[in-house]
């Protein structure tokens, strides 16, 4: 995994302290043998390529040196199919860190996410992907992210996602999310929403709860091109 020292250590720097507080991976259906005919050479069959192998890899080769998408850890949706981040290059993407069991902060961020997407237009609606990670790598299994999912209205333009918890410290170091378990299992977190341009690279953040809406979706049009 590459991730640039340059965006290392100034997110370090930059990061505020926090106080209390239709998948890839489907290979086309195979068209079925014709009979051989007279004398005909039998066409040579090859196999599709798998995607999740090689997809991430021919990405990552393209991105810019400050793009997230150098973070090539897979994660699991919740669905349970394995992703990367670098599955969504090429489009805006929003995306925040957060814990299922979390009472107020966390569903807040995704009623700010979904206020955001209601103000976008068809046309840019239709190109942006919302993306909420958990940091909750013990409690937080595909049924809860579907449980989470289901609480917040999110449709299928949002991918909510979980990781080992290595993984995942790296992503909220990479996104500026700082958090910390508590002995009550719950997180103190920051609340922050970063919206990514095509490549990778971080184009806006919003932090905090409610208010600022308005410049996250400014962000996605210009990106768009709408």
């Amino acid at each position: 995994m590459k991730i640039p020292s340059i965006l290392f250590f100034s997110l370090l720097l930059v990061t505020p302290a926090v106080t209390r507080a239709a998948s890839c991976c489907e290979a086309p259906a195979a068209a079925a043998p014709k009979p051989a005919a007279c004398c005909e050479v039998a066409p040579v069959v090859t196999e599709p390529a798998a995607c999740c192998a090689e997809a991430p890899a021919a990405v990552l080769a393209e991105l810019p040196d400050a793009s997230i998408y150098h973070f090539d850890a897979e994660l699991t949706d919740d669905t349970g199919a394995p992703r990367r981040l670098a599955d969504f290059a090429g489009r805006p993407v929003v995306v925040t860190m957060f814990f299922a069991s979390c009472g107020y902060a966390c569903p807040m961020l995704a009623h700010d996410m979904r206020k955001v997407q209601e103000t976008l237009s068809p046309v840019v609606r239709e190109q942006v992907q919302f993306v909420m990670v958990s940091f909750d790598a013990e409690r937080d299994t595909v049924e809860r992210l579907q449980a989470f999912r289901a609480q917040v209205g999110a449709d299928d333009h949002w991918t909510l996602m979980r990781g080992e918890a290595a993984d995942v410290r790296t992503l909220a170091m990479l996104l500026g999310v700082q958090f910390r378990k508590e002995p009550s299992g719950d997180f103190s977190h920051s609340n922050l929403i970063t919206v990514l341009d095509a490549g990778g690279a971080i184009a806006h953040r919003r932090e905090g709860l409610q208010g600022g809406l308005p410049g996250v979706s400014e962000a996605l049009v210009r990106l768009s091109g709408g």
